[in-house]
């Protein structure tokens, strides 16, 4: 165990630096550090006594003549010494039996939560330097997930249900939470963490308006001691961020968003289709996933883009290819394509079109050929750029595809989006997550000024009354939860043309609530997947309704712009 590396996180924590085992609030900052560091409970309770125990002095005849015998260190003289080995044993004070009816090793709720406090408070306090020091710390730390700003985002919300239920106003908190991200070495202080502020204060608003500040019992952050405190199984899997345990003993799982882009995937392509097609493979025909697998396959994207660009170039005049790169260095936007380290490779690349031109019929250019060819045509303003980038969308388009054309693979994705978007969770239908102590789950997401909620109310506005009726079935026990799972499965479509994945509402009217996207940020590298909530998903949340035409003309007009941003 290394103990350094403890104290000198310890240490960081303290205003002065310096631990002084004496004063009970260093005693509470040691006992998150150890917490972070996965110490058990008994081994923290077992630390705390041995740097609790009272130190006396000890019975020899030098403090038997300055009368301090069993007296604690540093003490006066002049208090009442214990007696000494020469007094008479009936004499001395009897020891209390022990009472072993309690385990000291097993720390009270009140404790636990105070754990958790600390450790929410400290990552809303967290400076820059400290989330550097986190982040090399090696193990579980106890902390959530996200980065250190996400983090301290999501604990503002934390702390500030807590200020409420102490009886600060909302605009005290986001005061507070304001000089916070104010201050110089705060992680932040930058133009997204200050957006977390108001996030947090919006999702703070909402949860209030939810479950009433009055009917909460007590709020836990996603730590080990804050799940204990409110009998929340530590290790049971759950995207709750946090937990508000309400005066009915009844727990609420929240996942906290910071607005309304989310994402059910983000990352590079190759390894979240592996992702996706493994979550999915449990249901599908073997021959159908190998479809799926080629169609999604980073193999076939590079053979389309490598087509796309050998066709380009081989219907070009070189000549004119020539020309226009003799002119690049004196383009306006040369340093923004070409400016970087990479730019005399690209440049080189380009110095020999015959020998490139080869290089892609051969089918072999490199990655320097592509990304300096695309660049030449997007610098140019060449119309045969578009088709070159129209690999990325038909990517999609293929995924897509093969998903509708297979039954299985098809019922798969969606039940993927259903189990994405936590609907189980929500209605409080995921048997997991009920009998690992949470009653039924919330997605808040920090939208200002008031925050949006996706709960049971707002499904039942995006799918429809059937789903309400069922629901209420499966409640009663007269329909079960696989009834309700393909009664929305059913009214889930994906459309290849567009990359949305669309609710159809019982009327007919068409939701788009995600959007999957393969895109590279350059030609020639590697792309990335996206399936992201749309525009329309979160302003339904943010107006209460799925139908547009319930909204305000303001809130109307605001979406329509977004739309065209899109675009």
């Amino acid at each position: 165990m290394d103990f350094n590396r403890i104290i000198t996180e310890l240490c960081w924590r303290l205003e002065d630096g310096t631990p002084d085992f004496n004063n009970p609030e260093h005693l509470q900052e040691l006992r998150v550090v150890l917490t972070m560091h996965k110490w058990t409970t008994p081994a923290i309770n077992e630390l705390m006594e041995t740097l609790t125990e009272e130190r006396t002095y000890v019975d020899n005849s030098q403090n038997r003549g300055l009368g301090r015998v069993g007296k604690p260190y540093g003490s006066s003289p002049g208090d009442s010494p214990k007696k000494s080995k020469d007094e008479p044993e009936d004499s001395k004070a009897k020891k209390e039996p022990k009472d072993d009816s309690k385990d000291k090793n097993e720390p009270t709720p009140s404790e636990l939560s105070a754990v958790d406090h600390k450790t929410a408070d400290a990552q809303v306090t967290m400076t820059k330097a400290e989330a550097k020091a986190q982040a090399k710390q090696p193990g579980f730390k106890d902390v959530g997930a996200g980065t250190a700003e996400s983090r301290a985002g999501e604990a503002m919300v934390h702390k500030g249900l807590r200020m409420i239920k102490a009886g600060k106003s909302i605009e005290e908190i986001e005061k507070s939470f304001t000089d916070i991200a104010n201050s110089k070495e705060s992680i932040l202080n930058s133009k997204s963490g200050k957006q977390w502020v108001k996030a947090a204060i919006a999702g703070i608003k909402k949860i209030d308006e939810q479950f009433g500040i009055e009917n909460v019992k007590e709020v836990s952050w996603d730590t080990s001691s804050g799940r204990k405190a409110i009998g929340v199984d530590p290790n049971l899997k759950t995207s709750s961020d946090m937990f508000i345990q309400l005066k009915d003993e009844k727990v609420a799982g929240i996942s906290l968003k910071k607005d309304g882009n989310v994402f059910i995937s983000n990352g590079g392509w190759a390894k979240q289709s592996k992702v996706l097609i493994d979550s999915l493979s449990e249901t599908i025909p073997p021959k159908d996933k190998k479809v799926l697998e080629s169609a999604m396959s980073i193999e076939t994207y590079n053979k389309d883009l490598n087509n796309r660009a050998s066709e380009a170039i081989k219907s070009s005049n070189l000549d004119d290819l020539g020309a226009s790169v003799t002119k690049l260095e004196s383009h306006p936007d040369f340093d923004k394509y070409f400016g970087g380290a990479a730019g005399p490779k690209y440049l080189e690349s380009l110095s020999d079109l015959p020998a490139l031109q080869k290089r892609f019929a051969d089918g072999n250019p490199s990655k320097v050929d592509m990304k300096a060819f695309a660049k030449l045509l997007q610098i140019t303003k060449n119309p045969k750029y578009n088709n070159l980038r129209a690999a990325d969308s038909e990517l999609t388009s293929r995924t897509f595809k093969a998903l509708n054309e297979s039954a299985p693979a098809s019922k798969a994705m969606k039940n993927h989006i259903i189990k994405s978007m936590h609907i189980m969770d929500t209605l409080g239908l995921n048997e997991t997550l009920t009998s690992g102590g949470v009653d039924n789950f919330t997605t808040v997401y920090g939208i200002p000024p008031d925050g949006a909620v996706l709960n049971e109310e707002s499904l039942v506005s995006l799918i429809g009354p059937e789903f309400a009726d069922t629901l209420s079935k499966v409640r009663s026990g007269e329909s079960s939860k696989e009834n309700l799972e393909t009664l929305i499965a059913s009214q889930i479509n994906m459309d290849y043309t567009t990359g949305e994945i669309i609710f159809t509402h019982e009327t007919g009217r068409k939701h788009p609530i995600f959007t999957m996207k393969g895109r590279s940020k350059s030609l020639g590298a590697s792309p990335t997947m996206e399936i992201a909530q749309t525009s329309h998903m979160a302003h339904a949340l943010k107006n209460g309704s799925f139908n547009v035409d319930d909204w305000d003309e303001k809130e109307k007009a605001k979406y329509y712009k977004s739309i065209a941003d899109e675009d």
